[in-house]
């Protein structure tokens, strides 16, 4: 699927992902790539996850070659990250990534991740040939538990790409631990502003 609009939504109490988005069909178990999604002014709140059923916002990934998360308000979004792509072999060409203007902000003071990140992760043999840009989003009162990383953005080791922009994000009252991605990428952050934050790194 294409050119798809989600917006004006209240999206709440869901099981595991709240959002599921992936590419076209295609045969052999790969999808082909989709584009131009775009998520906006939507309130997302409450989720399901377990250790064994990881939950995020969106699961947005496998062939989606555009997409724009903007301007939503995010809460107590549970498990992996708010947004995590994912990509299986034969699935390339993804990106550009844009998530700007969002509040991702946890209201339960026992919340902690159970997953590689908080805003961001980048799973599977995900391939990009565009940017990720993630800029002007305020990040509040994320923790993680023992063992998860608390970055705004993780990948994991065997996904590659071009650039991921962190900049003129807002954190606060926030664990972030070592921002930098595993994988072949351009990592730039710049511009970030941090208060009562755990981890001294920054």
């Amino acid at each position: 699927s294409s050119n798809l609009t989600l917006e004006y939504n209240a999206l709440t109490d869901s099981g595991q992902a709240t959002i599921f988005i992936r590419g076209r069909n295609q045969p052999c178990g790969t999808q082909g790539n989709g584009t131009a999604y775009v998520i906006r002014y939507n309130y997302l709140a409450r989720n399901y996850s377990s250790p064994v059923q990881h939950g995020e916002g969106c699961s947005c990934g496998q062939g989606i070659d555009d997409i724009t998360i903007a301007f939503n308000l995010v809460e107590n979004i549970y498990g992996t990250a708010f947004m995590a792509m994912g990509a299986v072999t034969g699935n390339t060409g993804m990106g550009p990534y844009h998530i700007y203007g969002n509040r991702f902000n946890w209201t339960d003071a026992n919340y902690c991740s159970a997953g590689g990140a908080q805003v961001l992760h980048i799973d599977g043999s995900s391939v990009f040939t565009g940017d990720i840009n993630i800029y002007n989003n305020t990040h509040a009162n994320g923790k993680v538990c023992t063992g998860s990383s608390g970055s705004m953005v993780t990948a994991n080791s065997n996904t590659s790409g071009q650039a991921i922009n962190d900049r003129n994000n807002l954190i606060y009252n926030a664990t972030q631990a070592n921002p930098t991605p595993q994988g072949t990428w351009t990592y730039s952050r710049s511009h970030n502003a941090y208060f009562d934050v755990d981890d001294s790194s920054n």
